[in-house]
């Protein structure tokens, strides 16, 4: 009878063990891009410290030049020795040139372009071919930054990451003294941006710091013909997984088929659908059948 009754309890084990876990939860997924992300050229730029300038006054070549804005933010100018230009966008500095050599030469007429923007400086780090500072130009886009950097590597993870300081969202230049004590990061699917899903370009300000994570794997283990580790790539169900992993053998058991995750910082299991989506280190575990 004892046996009887074991055998009994082993099959209500075996039937009810799919239910024994939670779940699957869904996976962390990338949040759309806000809409502060993307380029605004509208946004008139501000001169800083080692940028190139163009001033052009029109009938006169002696006052037209090229200047190097020095790190306290000024340059030397014809007969009006030190102007200060950093904190003035290139309409302000025509106004003010114009202002000052009114007193030389009757309605001058003054064109004042950046040639080179050396005063705005990224960081693009991680998973690039040629990580580290650039300089940034007026309407680069991300795209742009990451084809300067030589592009992702192989290794190259699902997601870009921006790091984006409070104040450089505000519109403001990082020379300002605003306290830096809040950092937003921006996250952006790296296969989709690739891919030109993404249709607006995203902006890039001074100051941001762009990183491409390396790449994630999922694991598989059990009753399939090739366990192991394996890249994650986007959207992979468990179906992708096990396909990836050979498929199933003849001794698994189909109906308690889990996945181990961490989740708040705790690895817990759960019972697992076909088309539940996996994360970075999910394991499918696939167990053996009883029969």
């Amino acid at each position: 009878m004892s046996i009887l009754l074991h055998g009994l309890v082993l099959v209500m084990f075996i039937l009810g063990g799919c239910t024994t876990f939670p779940p699957l939860p869904p996976p962390v997924i990338t949040p759309p891009v806000p809409d502060s992300a993307f380029q605004q050229f509208k946004k008139a730029y501000v001169i800083g410290p080692e940028d190139v300038i163009s001033i052009i006054v029109y009938g006169h070549v002696d006052l037209s030049t090229q200047a190097a804005i020095a790190a306290d933010g000024s340059f030397s100018y014809p007969l009006l020795g030190q102007v200060q230009a950093a904190g003035l966008t290139t309409k302000e500095l025509e106004a003010q040139l114009a202002k000052s050599l009114s007193e030389y030469i009757v309605n001058p007429q003054i064109s004042v372009t950046v040639i080179q923007f050396l005063s705005q400086r990224i960081s693009v780090l991680g998973e690039v071919r040629a990580s580290g500072a650039q300089n940034l130009q007026h309407t680069s886009t991300l795209l742009e930054i990451l084809a300067k950097a030589g592009g992702p590597t192989p290794e190259a993870g699902r997601e870009v990451v921006i790091v984006r300081a409070a104040e450089t969202q505000e519109g403001l230049p990082l020379s300002t003294n605003v306290t830096k004590d809040i950092n937003t990061t921006i996250r952006i699917d790296l296969e989709r941006l690739m891919a030109g899903e993404i249709p607006r370009p995203i902006q890039i300000f001074n100051g941001d710091t762009i990183y491409i994570p390396r790449v994630t794997y999922y694991y598989v283990s059990g009753e399939v013909s090739r366990p192991g580790r394996y890249r994650l790539e986007r959207e992979t169900t468990v179906a992708k997984a096990l396909t990836v992993a050979g498929g199933l053998t003849r001794f698994a058991a189909k109906s308690r088929i889990t996945v181990r995750r961490f989740v708040e910082g705790e690895m817990k299991e759960f019972y697992a659908e076909q088309n539940d989506i996996l994360q970075s280190e999910d394991e499918v575990i696939v167990p053996q059948s009883f029969f």
